[in-house]
Formats: C-alpha cells, structure tokens, sequence
C-alpha cells in the first residue's frame, strides 16, 4: 500500500501596534501666553524695599485717573408664535477606498476618487417667544469695560411683574464700545406655551464694570418694552438649502486634472436628503523630486442658506515620492547532482509460518509460498545545484539583495496519492532555500554575478518506478528592497527543468521479519509437549553506481531457534538453533553493466528428548533445518537501468515420537 505523503506550509503575522504618545512640555511663560515679568522691582507698584505689598494710593505720582463712563439702553421687542421646520447638515469627505497614504514616482500620475457625503435631517417645532433689538449707547468719555446684556421675559401675576425666562444676550460682535458709540445686539427668548395668555414684558438689563459711581462692579441700565403674541402661527423654513464647494491644495511640482464636475453644488432644492459626491482626478508628479513626503489635502465645506452655519471635512493624502529604484534580470541553472533511495520491507510471518494445530493438512509445508512484501517505508533524497545569474539592469544600486532557491513537484495523474496540495498551478513547492548572497550582497548598475546554490531535499512514499509521474522544475526568485514598485512583484522569477538522471547513486533496500510462537500438543489425556520458536529475517541489500561501476552489497541474517520440553519440565527441555549469515557482493564497470549475484545456504540440526509417560520412557526425535536461497539483478546501458531482487527460504522443526499402546 502506497502512502499519501501531505506537504502544508506554516505563515505568522505579527502584528505590531504602534501607540503614540504626545508630551507637553513646560516652556515657560510662553507656552501660556504670558509674559515673563522679570525682576518687579523694575516696574511700578512692584515689591520695592520702600513700599513692601502696600497697595499705590492716590498720593503716588503718575498714577492714572479711574476710566468711568455711562450707558443708555433702549429696546425693541416683538412677539412670534412660529412652526418652525430646521434642516440640519452632516458633511464627511473621504478618499475611495478609505486610502491615506500612495507614492507618486517623478513622471508619474494617478488617478484618484473622493467621495462627499451630504445628508439632511428635518426637525419641526411650534415656538413662541420674544426677539427684537438692544441698542447700547455709551454716553461717557472712556470705553465700556466688562459689557453684560441679561434679557428677561416677565409675567404679571395680579400684583407685579415676576421674572419668568431669562437669557444672557450674546455681546461678542461688540464687546467693547468706544467713547459715543452706539450698537444694536439682536435677541431671541423662547418661553413655554403656558405663557401665552398672561400679561408680558420684556426687560433688558445691561451693565458694565467701569459704570461712573460704581467703578470695580457691574452696574448699568435697564430697557423695557411691553409686547404681546400674534394670534396666527408663521410657518418659517431654516437652512433647507445649502451650498457645497471643494477645494484642492495641490504642493508644488504636482499637477491635478479634474476628470468630473468640482462644484460648486447647490443641495436641498428637491425631497433628497443623502448625497454621495465622487470627485475624480488626476494627480500627476510633474517636478516632485525623490525622497520627499507631501500632504494633498482636499476640502469640502458646506454653508447653509439661511444661518450660513458652515461645515468642513478635509480628506488628507500623503505622497510620497519614492526612493531609487532598479530593476533585475535573472538566468539560472540547475542540475539533479545526487539521488539516494532507502526502501524498508517488513515481512508478515504469520502468512508462511505455521505451527502445531494452525498447520494446514492438506499442503505441503516444505513448499515455498509467494507472499507480499508491506513497504513501510520509501525515502527519495534528492540533491539539486546550479548558480542564479542576477542582473541589475536599473539605473541604482541594489538595496537588500535576497534569493530564495525552490524546487517545485507537478505530479502528471493528479488522481494518484503519492501528493494531493496544489497550488493553482499544480505545482507545489517541496523544498526552499535561501542562496548566500555575503560574496556580493550588492550589484552596481550593469552589474552581474552568479550565486551558486546547492539543496537537498526528501520525497516520501514514492517509489522509484512513481518517479515517473513526476516532474521537477527548480525556481528562483531574487527580490531587493529597492525594486521597482511599478512592477507586481519587489523581484523577478527565473524556472529552470529539473531532469531526473538515468539511475540513482545509492539504491538502500533493507526488510525484516520477526516472529515468536508457542504451541501445546497434547500426549494422552495427561500429558503434553511444549513447542516454543523464534524467527527472524534481517536482509540489507545496497547498490551503488558511479561513473565508473556498479555495487551489489548484500547482508543477510536468517535465524531460527528454540526449544521443546514435555509437561512442565523445562528444565530438561531440548533447543535448536538455526542461523545462516550471507555477505556477498559484486560489481561491473563499463557502459554496459550485467549483474547477477545469487546465495543459497542450508543449515540442520537434530536433538532426542526422553521423558516419562505413565511410567514408560518415552523418545522424542527433534529435527529442525532452514532452507535459504537469494538473488539480485542489476542491468545498465546507456538508455536504460534495472534493478531487482528475490528470496526464498523454507524451513521447519519436525517431532518424532512412539508410544505403546494400551493393553
């Protein structure tokens, strides 16, 4: 029975994950955006041996007059009862298939796709509220300090106004008003429909910190303005429309072509509430020189129509330009240099030894029985050499040079089980090396060496005549680090056929067969004879073949031996001993080599056991032989080369006794 010899390969990925850490370091005032106040005594007010902490009074020279001024608030306020429906806007920008990061060689272009992606959702409420205008006016000579605008929506509760919604009123356009100047800050105060029946006011308190009299605190002047709700509701609409544009920051010594529509886009004129945007282009590298990083980063902002809020996303690209870069061409030879066969046989005893009660009647024990030999094992060790030619047909230095040597198995059936993991190819990789590359690791440009590489290699369970329905081929693959990336690989293949050599150098068939029996033959009805046997069969045949000749070596070891004793007397118990031992060998030389090498050999013995039987003596004649005869064949010519052997042994151990009969 063939084996089915399975080759897996076995690949760990190691992932490695990178954190990144962001420190701060203290820098001193500067990084807080102070400044560094040196020596206080240099400034006035500071510690001064003379005045210690106190606090500057009045009496100090050159300290400045108090910077007051006064205010006056009128106001506006004007009741809204709205069905308000407000668009809100989502924007994401992306590169297609989410890509962050490309190189782009001198000369080269890609092409590139963006994606925009726009979506709107709708909220509607009913509202009431108060909005109008606040205008401050600063009446004094200095400007206003500290400016805070509370706007307050009061309610009458039978006897007085009570404060009900208040909001502070956002001062950011105009914080600060100069000596005179006027300015109007808008409002909007939202209060529950509980309301809507009362009595309303609205209120304005302003202040300042630097309020003539009160210098150092808020202070300031109120506003107040009665109004009241409308009695139909507004329907207002907000932001339903907005308007999209894009925008590319190209670094210098790039170039972008649009190949689609850049904007700007108007969105929100129909029922759509998604849109998804593709922005495509090329980017080409017209000047960009080598070892260099850039960032292309592209914008896409979205202002609504009526709040003009503005969204932005950016989607970043990093190019790089790319390193010197080379190319190779690769020639290889290869060679089967060496080829050994072991083959190991082992011998089922129990089909040609019988013994005792198992021994069948009606054949002839003497007779030889053709039995089958089980292989157990069958190793095919092949070694392959040659050299790898590597070119660097490039315009740099190679970087990194690396090859790695494989022989490769096609098996022709693919229904036979001596190999079943294809790749798609059907071809498979059996063995791999790594070739030394320390004798020149780097090839200048129009540079070339050969690399000579020698690998050796075992092929399980495939018997020499299975050699056949195989093919070999030895491949080469040399990579740098530096190879052109334009190319599918980082380095160039070579294949080379492997050519099987007419006979193998080394020819190993070892077989064995072992066995140990015992068996009881009755004597009578009290008595018995005991049979206890070992066989063992140990043969080595080698044959070698050089150029010059040819070797059979043959060992043999054909053993059998034991011993025969009645009842439990071991002690007086007979023994035979068997052994026959063949070395023989032969050898021819020339192109034509005839072998024929045959072994025979026969051994006896023969021992008498007395015993005692019912009060006679009884004689047992023992007689054991061992019949062996072998034979090897070897042909070679020029075209053709055979090898095969044969065996046959016969043996046996025959007892030989008489008892008197009964009166």
């Amino acid at each position: 029975m063939k084996k089915t010899s399975k080759i897996a390969a076995l690949a760990v990925a190691l992932a490695i994950v990178m954190a990144a850490f962001v420190v701060a370091l203290d820098q001193g005032p500067l990084s807080t955006g102070s400044a560094d106040t040196g020596d206080n005594n240099d400034l006035p007010g500071g510690d001064d041996p003379q005045n210690g902490d106190k606090e500057p009074t009045d009496e100090l020279p050159g300290d400045p007059e108090p910077s007051v001024t006064t205010i006056t608030a009128t106001k506006t306020a004007t009741g809204f009862w709205e069905k308000r429906t407000i668009y809100s806007w989502e924007l994401e920008k992306h590169l297609k298939d989410d890509i962050c990061e490309m190189q782009i060689e001198p000369g080269e272009c890609v092409e590139m796709s963006y994606v925009i992606d726009v979506n709107r959702s709708v909220c509607i409420e009913e509202v009431f509220g108060v909005r109008g205008l606040i205008t401050v006016t600063n009446t004094g000579d200095c400007p206003t300090e500290g400016l805070a605008i509370t706007d307050i929506v009061q309610v009458w509760d039978g006897c007085e106004f009570v404060d009900a919604v208040t909001v502070c009123v956002d001062v950011s356009a105009k914080p600060v008003l100069q000596a005179g100047e006027c300015y109007s800050y808008a409002y909007e105060v939202l209060f529950d429909a509980e309301l809507i029946e009362c009595d309303l006011r609205n209120v304005a308190d302003v202040t300042i910190c630097n309020f003539d009299g009160n210098d150092g605190s808020a202070f300031g002047v109120q506003a107040c303005a009665d109004f009241e709700l409308p009695c139909e509701m507004e329907c207002i609409v907000i932001d339903e429309a907005a308007t999209l544009t894009d925008y590319f920051s190209i670094p210098a010594g790039f170039a972008a072509i649009p190949l689609t529509d850049v904007g700007p886009w108007v969105l929100g004129g129909d029922d759509c509430n998604e849109w998804d945007i593709c922005v495509e282009f090329i980017l080409e590298n017209r000047e960009a020189p080598r070892y260099n990083t850039y960032c292309i980063a592209n914008h896409a902002t979205l202002v609504t129509c009526d709040t003009e809020t503005c969204l932005t996303s950016e989607a970043r690209l990093t190019v790089t330009t790319g390193e010197d870069e080379t190319t190779l061409c690769v020639e290889k030879t290869a060679a089967v240099t060496g080829w050994t066969e072991y083959i190991r046989y082992e011998l089922d005893p129990e089909t040609f030894i019988y013994i005792g009660s198992d021994m069948p009647v009606d054949e002839d024990l003497t007779e030889p029985k053709v039995i089958e030999m089980n292989c157990t094992s069958d190793v095919t060790t092949l070694t392959v050499a040659g050299a790898i030619k590597v070119i660097n047909t490039g315009c740099y230095p190679t970087e990194g040079l690396k090859i790695v040597d494989t022989i490769q198995m096609l098996q022709i059936d693919p229904e036979a089980p001596a190999l079943s993991n294809y790749d798609g190819d059907c071809w498979v990789d059996i063995a791999c090396i790594e070739v030394d590359t320390s004798c020149m690791p780097m090839l200048l440009p129009g540079e070339w060496y050969y690399y000579p590489y020698e690998v050796t290699f075992t092929i399980d369970d495939l018997e020499l005549a299975g050699l056949a329905n195989c093919l070999f081929r030895n491949q080469a693959y040399v990579e740098i680090c530096n190879y052109d990336d334009d190319a599918e690989y980082n380095g160039v293949y070579d294949y080379a056929p492997l050519f099987m050599p007419l006979y193998p150098d080394m020819i190993t068939v070892e077989t064995v067969a072992e066995m140990e029996c015992c068996d009881v033959i009755p004597f009578g009805e009290c008595a018995s004879l005991n049979v206890k046997a070992a066989f063992s069969y140990r043969q080595l045949v080698v044959v070698t073949n050089t150029d010059e000749k040819s070797t059979i070596d043959v060992c043999t070891d054909l053993t059998l031996n034991g011993k025969v004793w009645a009842d439990d007397c071991i002690c007086e118990a007979e023994c035979f001993d068997l052994a026959i031992h063949v070395d023989s060998s032969k050898c021819a030389a020339g192109e034509v080599r005839d072998i024929t090498l045959e072994t025979e050999d026969y051994v006896d013995d023969c021992d008498t056991l007395f015993f005692c039987l019912g009060g006679q003596e009884v004689e047992v004649s023992i007689y054991s032989f061992l019949s062996y005869l072998e034979g090897q064949e070897l042909y070679l010519d020029a075209s053709s080369f055979s090898f095969g052997e044969g065996k046959m042994a016969v043996g046996a151990v025959l007892i030989n006794f008489e008892v008197d009969a009964a009166d």
